[in-house]
């Protein structure tokens, strides 16, 4: 049973670092989520993943209650998080329920100094280098390459204010918005030379002063980690990660009962109206 859970936890850790594949293959396809088979799901195409979140965002935003719901499992599901996972650990129910909160007015926002905070404690538990760590200003970067792809989503929806000026970023980052680039953020953080340099490597001229062979390294050093061969975490360790992950984002473990029995496979992650 130890050693179950350990897989369970490691799965998740691993299936977050895989959170934006789909958004940089140009022309791959989406895996379907790991479900069970009467829950199967034809996987969708990059284009569609953006119209779903889109679509979904969309609804939340005109206090569509069944698309909160649909999003936080899309959150998962289209990421490649399996479904096992989310379900056995309540992250769809605290994800739905802090977006719930988040939008009567009754859950505070999330900042870019959360993402921070919570990037960072993820990757001091993991035992990461120090350029697996972020800063604000990079946070901002994800945010702003991102919203081109989700507007509805990461874009503010704020009218503009009284001198005409429209700010593209809110400062507040809903709980949705929040998970989303968080778990986007380890992708990068694995895959991208861009998020793989220190300050003093950035500040020395960025990806042209680090050969190419130290990202591949560092891809390969992060990947380790990720997949538990470069050191032995404890299950103690292993949850405290997935779970702080979450909690540095104020996204509570503490459910209310119609949330504490919410699943990604039973939650509308198709976007629609009247469902």
């Amino acid at each position: 049973m130890h050693r179950l859970y350990v897989h369970i936890v490691r799965v998740f850790l691993l299936s977050a670092s895989l959170t934006a594949s789909s958004l940089f293959a140009q022309t791959a396809v989406q895996p379907a989520p790991a479900a069970q088979p009467s829950q199967a799901k034809a996987p969708l195409t990059l284009v569609e993943t953006h119209r779903q979140v889109n679509r979904q965002a969309a609804l939340i935003h005109a206090g569509n209650p069944q698309a909160i719901a649909g999003l936080s499992g899309t959150i998962f599901q289209r990421v490649g998080i399996p479904v096992e996972v989310a379900d056995a650990f309540h992250y769809t129910g605290r994800l739905a329920q802090a977006e719930t909160d988040y939008r009567n007015g009754s859950h505070a926002a999330v900042h870019e100094e959360d993402l921070v905070r919570a990037n960072n404690n993820l990757a001091r538990i993991l035992g990461a280098p120090e350029w697996a760590l972020t800063t604000q200003a990079e946070v901002r970067k994800l945010r702003m390459e991102f919203m081109v792809r989700y507007p509805q989503l990461l874009a503010n929806q704020a009218p503009p204010d009284a001198n005409g000026k429209f700010q593209a970023l809110s400062a507040n980052i809903s709980p949705t918005e929040a998970a989303f680039l968080a778990t986007s953020l380890i992708y990068q953080k694995l895959y991208s030379p861009e998020y793989q340099m220190t300050a003093s490597e950035q500040a020395a001229g960025g990806t042209d002063a680090v050969p190419a062979a130290t990202f591949q390294q560092r891809t390969q050093q992060l990947s380790d980690i990720l997949h538990g061969k470069t050191q032995n975490l404890s299950l103690f360790d292993l949850v405290h990660a997935a779970d702080g992950l979450f909690s540095d984002l104020g996204i509570s473990s503490s459910l209310r009962p119609e949330f504490a029995t919410l699943q990604t496979a039973s939650a509308d992650t198709t976007g629609k109206e009247g469902r």
